[in-house]
């Protein structure tokens, strides 16, 4: 936490480190909100190492063998998903972010 220097930072990474509910929550805010925000660098950095692995790379980037519907399925299911974490997170983040300033 040394490296979080605004209130929204120290917030997310709160959230993040109490549970995968709001880790969840806290990184569907800062994808979207504050693309800048500690969590969200911390994130990219794991999901760059995770590409450098040559079996974790195959298993992010293979597609699952299936029919359009159960793509385009899961595919609203997983927007469903984004869209409500997003939904939930503001109320829980804003007021961070909106304090803004660093200390």
């Amino acid at each position: 936490e040394a490296e979080a220097k605004s209130v929204l930072d120290r917030a997310l990474i709160r959230a993040y480190r109490s549970g995968p509910l709001l880790a969840c929550l806290a990184s569907a805010y800062a994808g979207r909100f504050s693309r800048q925000a500690l969590i969200r660098r911390r994130e990219v950095a794991v999901l760059a190492f995770l590409e450098c692995d040559g079996q974790a790379a195959r298993r992010i980037d293979t597609a699952r063998a299936s029919g359009p519907l159960s793509a385009w399925l899961r595919f609203c299911l997983w927007g469903s998903k984004e869209a409500l974490a997003v939904l939930l997170s503001i109320p829980m983040f804003l007021p961070f972010h909106l304090l803004g300033g660093r200390s």
